[in-house]
């Protein structure tokens, strides 16, 4: 799967396999879940990130197994109601991820109707 059909500009960063990252919207952040499983590409993990004092304290990462390489996407999250779009619909071994984030970090899949601990 091309990059390029994402829609993203994502940017190489140095490590000895290709990896990308980049960081997107909540529309980019569907768009490109829905593209990736739509074109035969992976979801290799999620994870939420806190960091104290910055302007978005929480932000929501997928990494994307493509052709090309791995894929790292990363969605800034507003601090009252830390929350992303549930990505179970394209990938449904999703779920056990957002639920890992919602429990590690309090970080919840908008959508997801699976709330088990």
């Amino acid at each position: 799967m091309p990059m390029s059909d994402l829609e993203l500009q994502p940017r190489r960063l140095p490590a000895p396999l290709p990896i990308w990252q980049a960081t997107t919207s909540v529309k980019g952040w569907s768009r490109t879940a829905r593209t990736v499983a739509t074109q035969g590409g992976r979801l290799v993990s999620m994870w939420a990130a806190h960091r104290p004092g910055a302007e978005h304290p929480h932000v929501a990462n997928a990494a994307y197994a493509l052709s090309e390489g791995l894929l790292w996407l990363a969605l800034p999250l507003g601090p009252a109601h830390p929350m992303f779009p549930d990505l179970s619909a394209d990938f449904p071994c999703a779920g056990r991820l957002q639920r890992a984030m919602a429990d590690l970090s309090g970080v919840h899949a908008q959508g997801s109707t699976d709330h088990r601990p």
